[in-house]
């Protein structure tokens, strides 16, 4: 179900396979960054992945790739890699960051 995906868009799997009734998702590596492969199976979810590409990534996530029934979209974390805790949805505190009390 992946395989063609994974080798148009030179993707590397990065978890395990997640499974709902519309869409079959697949955590990737995309040329180095965490996305999610999603391959839908309705016409709902289609046109959803179109809507994703109009968006251009503003109020949703980033779409690297698009083809049929298949996206490739950035994976969001609540932490970047310098650990800060500032990601696209805005900035999050962790309990060890928050200032105490005197």
């Amino acid at each position: 179900m992946f395989g063609p995906y994974l080798k148009r868009w030179k993707l590397v799997p990065d978890g395990a396979a997640i499974h709902t009734h519309s869409s079959d998702l697949l955590p990737v590596l995309y040329a180095g960054q965490p996305a999610m492969l999603k391959v839908t199976r309705s016409d709902e979810e289609t046109t959803g992945n179109h809507l994703m590409v109009w968006l251009g990534g503003h109020g949703a996530a980033r779409v690297y790739a698009q083809g049929g029934e298949a996206i490739v979209l950035e994976r969001l974390h609540s932490e970047r890699p310098d650990g800060n805790g500032e990601g696209r949805a805005g900035r999050r505190r962790h309990a060890h960051s928050v200032p105490r009390r005197r």
